[in-house]
């Protein structure tokens, strides 16, 4: 799978280390981006199957596989919260949909 060009300098920036983290802020500077464009390039990047591994001081290269595990676990556990408040909306898909779009 190609890499974009926002994608390899995205993983030129990032330290081993969770020690090391580049922040969200830092990152953002070295691309004029906000924090949503960070977060689309560290998704990307997964999905393409590239450990990028996140903490809240930032993003990192994992140095280890424990490392690796625990930004796996954080990763996961972020997962189910957001799942969790998704279910709100679950009731509005077991019912038809309403004339007034509503």
């Amino acid at each position: 799978m190609e890499l974009t060009y926002n994608e390899k300098k995205f993983l030129s920036l990032l330290k081993m280390g969770e020690e090391n983290a580049t922040t969200g802020n830092e990152l953002g500077a070295y691309f004029n981006a906000d924090d949503s464009f960070i977060r689309v390039l560290a998704h990307s990047l997964k999905c393409k199957d590239i450990t990028v591994c996140s903490c809240p001081q930032g993003y990192f290269m994992h140095k280890n596989d424990d490392e690796a595990r625990r930004c796996g676990r954080r990763e996961r556990a972020r997962i189910a919260r957001q799942q969790a408040a998704a279910r709100v909306f679950d009731k509005y898909e077991k019912q038809p949909p309403d004339e007034g779009g509503h």
